[in-house]
């Protein structure tokens, strides 16, 4: 094993304060460190080698098992910064559906949707879809005025790239008037699929498939 260098840095992340750099094997193609105030959540693995703050603020840290070679604790390995990008992809789209759609935020639609975004798969013509957050207004405000308290649940979520794709679950109550009839107390759950494409922190393209033809039987609506 190489030498041991301790790094300390000041940045705008107060817990990143310190790091102590191992090397790990032989070929030199990795770098290993022990962060010692991260949290735990914010502990990623990656390879490569760290040149700069840059390299290191791109990092998304991840805790892992001991190193087998090293017998260093929650060690840190530099892989590819494409595993940033997605989970920082990931994490927008969870804002989505957790600000617009569960806890109501109307106002988080244009901070997350692009003005020149583009949703499929949620207009009654899929020849014209809905054209950024101007268009999916409308369609937000009648789905929230019918089930005031639903909520979309994310089972599964992968992420490749520029696109996450999600599985997700819809539970409710048709507790408003809405979709042409008046509310019926029906309790609503079907499931759906959606894959966005995210660039400059927004969603830029979304392809919706959700069993909408499930939630019409359950309100009545035919």
């Amino acid at each position: 094993m190489g030498k041991s260098t301790k790094l300390c840095l000041k940045s705008r992340f107060g817990w990143l304060t310190s790091f102590v750099f191992r090397s790990c094997d032989a070929r030199g193609s990795f770098l290993v460190f022990e962060p010692t105030t991260a949290p735990d959540h914010l502990l990623h693995t990656a390879q490569g080698c760290l040149n700069d703050f840059q390299t290191l603020y791109k990092v998304l840290l991840l805790k892992t098992r001991e190193h087998p070679q090293t017998g260093v604790s929650n060690p840190v390995n530099f892989t590819k910064t494409g595993d940033l990008m997605s989970e920082e992809n990931k994490q927008l789209l969870r804002r989505w559906f957790e600000e617009v759609w569960n806890n109501g935020r109307a106002d988080a639609i244009e901070e997350i949707f692009d003005e020149k975004g583009i949703a499929h798969g949620l207009s009654e013509d899929p020849a014209n879809p809905i054209k950024g957050p101007k268009e999916y207004r409308p369609f937000y405000t009648m789905f929230r005025q019918a089930f005031p308290n639903m909520k979309i649940v994310i089972e599964d979520m992968i992420a490749e790239g520029d696109k996450v794709t999600a599985r997700c679950s819809v539970r409710g109550k048709h507790e408003g008037d809405g979709f042409g009839i008046a509310a019926t107390q029906a309790p609503i759950e079907f499931t759906g699929i959606t894959i966005v494409r995210i660039a400059n922190g927004k969603i830029v393209e979304a392809w919706n498939n959700f069993d909408f033809t499930t939630m019409n039987k359950q309100i009545g609506r035919s």
